[in-house]
């Protein structure tokens, strides 16, 4: 692919510079707009008919074609952008519109760097767009590389080892590219890689022509004996070199222990911080469940204000796993994609569990990676008890959220894993006959005590319907039809 590079100087220097407007691109035909907020390109938008939001979604699966016209007609009726209104009729969730979108735009700047388009004006003004997206330009070159793969054919003798891979810690990679970058901080041949990371030949060969395009790999000759090359293999990661990093601007504003260490809701995580480091000391105390009587208690928020004030702590590595397969949270408290998570790790036979990890500075988050249709057996298995040991090896601290124990059985299941549990009720909510309920199912031993949530000054708001036994109608189509949601696939698939 010839890469005009005024397109792609003019993207990384918008980007450099956190600016905000509209980068226009232009052909003797065709225009199209790329959306900037501080330095991210967040939507954009064409006249090119192949490249509508609406061919989108439907190539995806989330809507047929009928469907399209008519959420177009109530699009204009409400005065929405299409995107807009397919979240609010529940075709699809914002997250998965941000994977559109992101393709969308992946899509056009690949066009317009095929045929000829030039950079034609950068607009100050903000359109009221609504922008779910948020493009790096990191992340669009990496996808971009993605795009333009020729298999990597390397000899066979030869020795390949990671170059450079900082300028790409905050993007997202698949784990299986994760596997092979952390297999790489020491030099492999490709037969190596291949045992260790259990990946087919050709799929092996697609990820190395994405590493050699970004620069992140070179070749050396073969001075390392086989068998210290295959003492390597065996050895804890360097997760903070290893494991992506999310964008800080990415947090929601009510991770407090973040955003404001010094209020008064960090100041009651200390506390609890506190008095768990206090358990400890006289019993096991690495492995923290936490759940609720029921619904809407805020369990997934104190979860991960918790692990970021743990996290806080000098030398103390922390990890907070989203165990609730059937509505997960923490990634949206992160501003993370919900995958790759959990449900792809417990699923897969052959990568190491730190492929299924993005970080804040020492926090390790797995997010759960996708729903379940039953995840009581995923989570029974013994997979997850290794997941567990291996964890309690490379971390000081484990936090597991898990669905309320007053309504389905996960919770229990993670406690028996579990060193304790912590009980979150919330003040003038949760009811005397839910909480009896829980209280007479859990393991009473294992109770590390109860977090006594939104109480006065008001602490938290967390009005969100988790529909815990309706989770299974997210995939009924809002017109009476089932969508039959297309699954991504990779460029090594």
């Amino acid at each position: 692919m010839a890469i005009p590079i005024p397109i792609l100087d003019a993207i990384f220097n918008l980007a450099d510079n956190k600016r905000n407007g509209t980068l226009i691109l232009g052909s003797d035909k065709n225009t199209i707009e790329l959306h900037f907020r501080n330095g991210e390109i967040r939507a954009a938008s064409s006249d090119l008919p192949d490249f509508q939001i609406g061919r989108f979604l439907s190539s995806k699966g989330f809507i047929k074609r009928p469907g399209i016209a008519y959420l177009l007609k109530e699009s204009r009726k409400k005065r929405l952008l299409l995107g807009e209104a397919a979240v609010k009729d529940r075709i699809l969730n914002n997250d998965e519109l941000s994977d559109i979108i992101q393709d969308q735009i992946v899509q056009l700047i690949m066009h317009a760097l095929n045929s000829g388009f030039e950079v034609q004006n950068f607009n100050l003004s903000i359109k009221p767009l609504y922008l779910p997206a948020r493009l790096s330009s990191k992340q669009l070159v990496l996808d971009l590389a993605r795009r333009n793969v020729q298999p990597l054919e390397p000899d066979p003798q030869q020795r390949i080892v990671l170059s450079n891979g900082h300028g790409f810690a905050d993007v997202f990679w698949y784990p299986q590219e994760l596997s092979i970058i952390g297999e790489l901080k020491n030099p492999k041949t490709i037969q190596e890689l291949a045992i260790s990371t259990g990946l087919e030949h050709s799929r092996l060969c697609k990820i190395l022509a994405v590493l050699k395009n970004l620069h992140m790999i070179t070749y050396i000759e073969d001075t390392t004996t086989e068998t210290a090359v295959v003492s390597t293999l065996n050895k804890d990661p360097d997760f903070e070199a290893i494991v992506p990093e999310i964008p800080k601007t990415s947090l929601n504003p009510k991770l407090d222990v973040f955003h404001n260490s010094s209020s008064f809701i960090s100041e009651q995580f200390k506390t609890l911080k506190v008095r768990l480091n206090e358990f400890s000391s006289s019993r096991p105390g690495k492995v923290i469940t936490v759940s609720s009587p029921y619904k809407n208690d805020g369990k997934s928020l104190i979860c991960a204000n918790l692990g970021l004030c743990f996290a806080k702590d000098a030398n103390r590595r922390a990890i907070l796993i989203d165990c609730d397969l059937r509505n997960p949270s923490i990634h949206r408290y992160f501003g993370a994609s919900m995958g790759p998570g959990l449900h792809g790790h417990l699923m897969d036979d052959q990568l190491q569990p730190y492929c299924y990890m993005r970080r804040i500075d020492r926090l390790f988050i797995m997010t759960a990676g996708e729903v379940s249709s039953d995840p009581i057996e995923l989570l029974s298995q013994d997979k997850m008890k290794r997941l567990l040991e291996y964890l309690k090896r490379n971390f000081d601290t484990v936090i597991i959220d898990t669905p309320p124990m007053g309504l389905v059985s996960d919770a229990q299941v993670m406690t028996d894993l579990s060193d304790g549990l912590i009980m979150v009720v919330r003040s003038s909510r949760t009811t005397y006959t839910n909480l009896e309920h829980s209280f007479k199912t859990l393991d009473q031993s294992k109770l590390l005590g109860v977090v006594l949530n939104d109480v006065q000054p008001r602490m938290f708001n967390t009005e969100y319907d988790y529909r815990y036994y309706q989770y299974g109608n997210q995939n009924v189509y809002p017109y009476g039809q089932k969508k039959t949601k297309i699954p991504r696939r990779t460029y090594f698939e």
